[in-house]
């Protein structure tokens, strides 16, 4: 191997976090990732002792990490390599699913530019346009990787889209690539995104979408409907409203599909719009406004997704005679609480500040709450039989209540909660004696009462490993329900385009997959993972390497 790849992938792996490093790393082949590391340990080169290409890349890396994003000063007239270039090799060489976790941990920049390459790349034209230095340095690193699998393909971008987790990562990365070139975008956006993911929304976003929308206009797209989207759309307009659509829908049986698909289109744009206000929380692929700068500090709300934003807030001098009456006054209402309800400071050490509430504690101090206020809120919750104890949080990770948001720390779990994690968040739970749960970054899941229709576990997004003591547990996502072996450990991964992953590390579990109005039962046995894909089907093999659940045996 030409030890000019590896000294200058080391200079990408310099200039990325360790994140971005040690997943880019986990995608070269051994030898390759070997003579890697041992570059990136010695010393680097000074500019003068660095092949054209390395000087090539630096250049790039300083125009996507610097302070001053445009170089203009070129070393070579042909095109230049550049980083995103070879992200996109590595992407390629790679699962949709591998380059979906890597792409948050680079710069913003690359991100974008690395998917716009996937998309429209000409590598025919690629190779025409470099110089020859940096053509024979592709044509080694292809090599190096194993073969050449250069190729344009928007089909494998989108593959890697609908596999990112975090709703806004996705629309800023959506958002970024359509300021960037919009035909791209729209290309991707129309892939990721159609009319029937309308079943998505909620009763009550639905509706909020209905309201607007011409009941000609409205008949003529339900052509296009399938059965359950159809019967969503009757059953969330009033009485009257859906007999005139049924007799629309009729006369308009004939409507050529260019016009329906053409009003499907103006249904969706009206969703993202709706999104984009705040009226709605499911995103379905809206782009922020030019004045937005789509800031990477979001977190994802129990309804789907959703970003909050803070407005700044101007300082100005004030007097300080205000604020030190209103701490006077808030002095004087907390003894007055003290003494209403006669509890000490001890006791009203709140559920979600890691204090060590016991079960027994957070039910009565709940129970008082409800008693107080006259039965709503979180003191509605007190009558239910905890579902769940924590056993070890790390990072943010937040739970939701029906009146309130709190970080999650040793108290017990309802049902009717839902865990919520961050970038740095992860969190250990043990769902009462019947498994133990270890959730990862950037997952959601709600806690159910068990029943039929109440799953114990929902995951909505992300993943969580599930360690298995009574097989009746039910865990599910929104195309899948699983059941596993007594002593059963496998993984859930959930996707934001509801693709569901079930990888089984012991054991066995039973899978029940819901495509629409189907229903497929699947064996997946120890080693093995099928992924349900409301896209583009059920498909199973064999598990290759992945994430461990190194918690599960801790706690």
């Amino acid at each position: 191997m030409d030890e000019g790849i590896p000294r200058a992938l080391s200079i990408l792996l310099r200039a990325f976090g360790p994140d971005a490093r040690s997943r880019l790393l986990g995608a070269f082949p051994p030898d390759l990732r070997e003579s890697t590391l041992v570059c990136l340990d010695a010393d680097p080169l000074p500019p003068r002792d660095q092949s054209i290409v390395e000087q090539i890349l630096s250049q790039d890396l300083e125009r996507i990490v610097g302070d001053e994003p445009d170089q203009p000063d070129s070393l070579v007239e042909a095109r230049p390599l550049q980083v995103a270039d070879l992200m996109a090799i590595v992407f390629l060489h790679g699962s949709p699913q591998a380059a979906a976790e890597m792409i948050p941990h680079l710069p913003e920049s690359l991100q974008t530019e690395a998917i716009r390459t996937l998309c429209t790349q000409s590598w025919d034209a690629f190779e025409r346009h470099v110089g020859h230095d940096e053509a024979a340095f592709v044509a080694e690193f292809d090599r190096a990787q194993g073969k050449e699998v250069r190729r344009t393909d928007p089909d494998f971008a989108c593959a890697v889209l609908s596999s990112v987790v975090m709703v806004p990562n996705l629309r800023r990365i959506l958002t970024a690539l359509y300021r960037l070139d919009p035909g791209a975008a729209n290309q991707q956006r129309s892939k990721l995104f159609t009319v029937l993911d309308l079943d998505r929304l909620s009763d009550g976003e639905l509706q909020i979408v209905l309201v607007g929308i011409d009941d000609w206009d409205l008949a003529m797209a339900m052509n296009g409907f399938p059965r359950r989207l159809f019967g969503r759309v009757l059953v969330n307009v009033s009485e009257r409203r859906a007999k005139l659509l049924e007799d629309d829908v009729a006369y308009l049986s004939e409507t050529e599909v260019e016009k329906i698909d053409s009003v499907h289109r103006l249904i969706l744009e009206r969703a993202r719009g709706l999104y984009e206000s705040g009226r709605i929380t499911t995103y379905l692929g809206s782009i922020a406004a030019a004045d937005d700068p789509v800031e990477e500090s979001t977190e994802v709300s129990p309804q789907g997704g959703k970003r909050t934003r803070k407005a700044p807030v101007e300082e100005e001098e004030r007097s300080h005679i205000p604020l030190f009456a209103a701490g006077v006054g808030l002095v004087l209402l907390s003894v007055a609480w003290l003494n209403w309800f006669g509890t000490s400071p001890h006791e009203r050490r709140g559920a979600g500040t890691g204090g060590g509430v016991s079960v027994e504690d957070y039910v009565r101090k709940q129970g008082a709450g409800a008693g107080a206020s006259g039965g709503g809120g979180t003191g509605a919750l007190a009558g239910r039989t905890t579902q769940g104890q924590v056993r070890a949080t790390k990072g943010s990770v937040l739970v939701y209540t029906e009146s309130d948001t709190l970080p999650l720390g040793e108290q017990p779990i309802l049902p009717g909660q839902e865990i919520v994690t961050g970038k740095d968040g992860e969190a250990v739970f043990s769902v009462r004696d019947e498994a133990r749960a270890h959730l990862g970054n950037e997952s959601a899941v709600r806690v159910g009462e068990g029943k039929v229709h109440d799953p114990r576990l929902r995951v909505r997004l992300g993943r969580v490993w599930i360690r298995v003591n009574d097989p009746r547990i039910v865990v599910a996502s929104p195309v899948a329900s699983i059941v596993g072996s007594e002593g059963a450990v496998y993984e859930l991964r959930v996707v934001l385009s509801s693709a569901t992953t079930v990888r089984v590390k012991d054991g066995t579990a039973w899978v029940t997959a819901r495509l629409g109005e189907d229903e497929e039962q699947l064996v997946v046995a120890s080693g093995r993972y099928v992924l349900v894909d409301p896209r583009h089907g059920i498909d199973t093999g064999p598990l290759t390497e992945g994430s461990e659940p190194t918690w599960l045996g801790l706690f």
